[in-house]
């Protein structure tokens, strides 16, 4: 893995490169109507209502100092309503999804929302 700095002071790596490269194909060739845009590369309009927004390496300064707090981030968006996303954390073999109208998973075991009188108010 190789870092740089970007203009905006954060990092890039070839990992973010490649790994950005291998979503866009995968989804590419899967979906080939929808747009793909990405933190790495530019926009591939396809001029359909869908569209995926993919960060390869969500938290790439944290990855570059070995600390295990990064993920890969993809979603879809249909129109102007989010329809899928997806979080995928590598360093702790962990992954959460959420549909619209599916409800959201970590690790196929599907998540509850807590009530919201369970929370701590502040005092």
């Amino acid at each position: 893995m190789t870092p740089q700095e970007k203009a905006n002071l954060s990092y890039v790596t070839d990992l973010d490169h490649d790994l950005e490269r291998l979503i866009r194909e995968r989804l590419g060739n899967a979906y080939p109507n929808d747009t793909l845009t990405g933190e790495e590369y530019a926009s591939t309009r396809k001029g359909g209502s869908r569209w995926w927004s993919i960060d390869p390496i969500d938290g790439t300064g944290n990855m570059v100092h070995d600390l295990p707090l990064w993920a890969i981030s993809i979603g879809l968006v249909d129109g102007d309503e989010p329809i899928l996303g997806v979080i995928a954390i590598p360093p702790l073999g962990e992954l959460f999804w959420a549909t619209k109208g599916g409800g959201a998973w970590r690790d196929g075991e599907r998540l509850q929302a807590r009530d919201a009188d369970t929370f701590s108010q502040p005092g």
